[in-house]
């Protein structure tokens, strides 16, 4: 889940005065991953590099774009974008159970109101909420901005072709021109603002990269699987009794929402063994060497070469020495001089081991 760049309205025509002091529009980009082997093993269990990713039935996905005349991008539109979202991925699989979350370390995704908000769209949405990752400060790229990227290319398509962008209605609709992007769905939204009590607070926020939720409250983890992790009751923290919500319009122009299966290249297989015949067909130098040793001259006909045996002027090539070559030398040449050499031993039992978890950022104190 990520934000995309505001899109600044544009009319195909427009005189430089409205150029300047646009509003942009807001619109959120959601990518929802599925693997269509529901046979899985473990959920939680890592993919190693031997399993088949690259074979084409394995996922298949699906990119739900909502898009704002109005909005202020804070924790209240996300926690309504991701509890519509999860409302039409069960609606278009109703087999799906669970889900996992991932995104950037925004304010508005990385807070205690968006975390602490998951259990309550779990519940309404059907769809379990096991686990939202933050990725790491400064790495958040992923696939919401190359969707972006390929989307913002789509709509300037629509606009050179004498249309407007600069309502919501026409934004989606630029996204629906052409056939469409695909996989891609886009929605004019409009945020229901509810009537909530203070915001959630959870000390130390910022740390904490990974939240887990079990059945009797959250795992939070500095570093993925790093170490227990803190425990946080659901009895001693403030979840919201109620989420907001957004009402989405719905275009003629859209098409069934549907998951669409990712295509793989396919892998070029070379034969271990590798042909050691020259075809026929190999070009054959028809250049005239010079028969002297060192000359580098050669002739396109057999005349030159016989005048230039005669006159007798050959081109060589002066030795140059690299300077690796020199150094090469100048180190064997002071190994030799060497009389005794002494080898030090290193006591590897003494080496101490580093903790678990060395990595992970500590704030340094000012004192």
């Amino acid at each position: 889940m990520d934000w995309a760049m505001k899109w600044l309205p544009e009319k195909y025509r427009e005189g430089q005065s409205n150029f300047y002091g646009k509003r942009g529009l807001s619109w959120h980009i959601s990518v929802v991953a599925r693997k269509n082997e529901q046979s899985a093993k473990d959920p939680d269990e890592t993919i190693s590099e031997e399993d088949s990713v690259e074979d084409e039935s394995t996922y298949s996905y699906l990119i739900i774009v909502h898009v704002f005349d109005h909005c202020i991008q804070d924790s209240e539109a996300v926690i309504a974008i991701l509890h519509d979202v999860l409302l039409r991925i069960k609606h278009v699989d109703d087999t799906i159970k669970d889900a996992y979350i991932r995104s950037d370390n925004a304010g508005c995704y990385h807070s205690a109101q968006t975390i602490f908000s998951l259990p309550l769209i779990s519940n309404e949405s059907k769809i379990r909420i096991r686990r939202i990752d933050f990725c790491d400060p400064q790495g958040g790229k992923g696939p919401c901005d190359r969707y972006a990227a390929v989307i913002k290319s789509h709509v300037r398509r629509f606009l050179d072709e004498k249309h407007n962008v600069t309502t919501a209605v026409e934004f989606v609709e630029a996204i629906y021109s052409n056939e469409g992007v695909q996989g891609v769905c886009a929605y004019e939204a409009r945020l229901d603002q509810l009537i909530i009590g203070p915001p959630s607070q959870l000390a130390k926020i910022s740390l904490f990269h990974n939240f887990s939720f079990e059945s009797h409250g959250i795992r939070v983890h500095r570093s993925w699987k790093v170490g227990d992790g803190k425990f946080l009751l659901f009895s001693k923290i403030e979840p919201p009794d109620n989420i907001s919500t957004i009402l989405c319009s719905d275009t003629p122009k859209r098409k069934a929402v549907s998951f669409t299966k990712t295509q793989s290249k396919k892998k070029q297989h070379y034969s271990s063994k590798q042909s050691t015949d020259i075809p026929t067909n190999t070009f054959v130098s028809r250049l005239f060497d010079c028969y002297e040793e060192g000359c580098i001259k050669k002739f396109l006909n057999p005349g030159n070469l016989v005048s230039h045996l005669v006159v007798g002027k050959h081109q060589r090539l002066p030795e140059r020495t690299s300077l690796r070559d020199t150094g090469m030398q100048i180190y064997a040449s002071k190994l030799e001089r060497v009389g005794q050499r002494e080898l030090v031993s290193v006591a590897l039992q003494n080496t101490t081991t580093t903790a678990n978890g060395h990595a992970i950022r500590r704030n340094l104190s000012n004192g």
